[in-house]
């Protein structure tokens, strides 16, 4: 046994510990009472406009969470946009604008990620476009998950799919943070 080796693992896992406890008492537990009511606001929001709506089968998302590709995760996530972009943009352009699959679906992601990233410009206060270049990452990633390595393996593009919604929104998380700290 490395006496000196085994006190510095030792001494390492406390710290990490510490500045577990830190970061958890200090950022989480006091903002932590409020998640649970926006999240049930969000919840009854989307049933206020189905039923102003007369959304009939109220199904707002599918099992999003067993997605294998980029592709299946944004048609389950959020039906309801799904559907509207689906109707709306992606079949419009294609019909109206004699656009191709491939140059429709440019065209949705596109549309949609400005809207995304107007809601991040209105909310921060800042045009930092960080929310819109993940989102349009999201294409290249559709294209990677047609490879056939991942289209044998469904388990490869549910871990390939669960790698980057571990990586993004705290990717993102931390980029508008970053921004709002600098500028105080």
């Amino acid at each position: 046994i490395r006496p000196w080796y085994l006190f510095e693992k030792i001494l390492a896992t406390f710290g990490t510990f510490f500045l577990l406890y830190v970061n958890t008492e200090t950022y989480i537990i006091p903002i932590l009472p409020n998640v649970s009511t926006s999240f049930y606001h969000t919840m009854c929001i989307c049933n206020v406009f189905a039923e102003l709506t007369c959304f009939a089968d109220r199904n707002f998302y599918d099992d999003w969470w067993n997605s294998t590709t980029w592709e299946e995760f944004a048609r389950k996530w959020n039906k309801p946009v799904h559907h509207f972009l689906l109707r709306h943009v992606y079949q419009y352009s294609i019909e109206s604008y004699k656009l191709s699959k491939r140059d429709a679906t440019f065209m949705t992601f596109f549309l949609s990620s400005l809207i995304h990233e107007l809601v991040m410009v209105v909310v921060s206060k800042k045009i930092r476009m960080y929310l819109f270049f993940l989102q349009m990452l999201q294409l290249p990633l559709i294209w990677l998950s047609k490879l056939p390595i991942i289209k044998e393996k469904k388990w490869l593009g549910n871990a390939f799919f669960w790698f980057g919604l571990f990586l993004g929104p705290p990717l993102l998380g931390i980029l508008y943070c970053r921004e709002v700290f600098a500028s105080d």
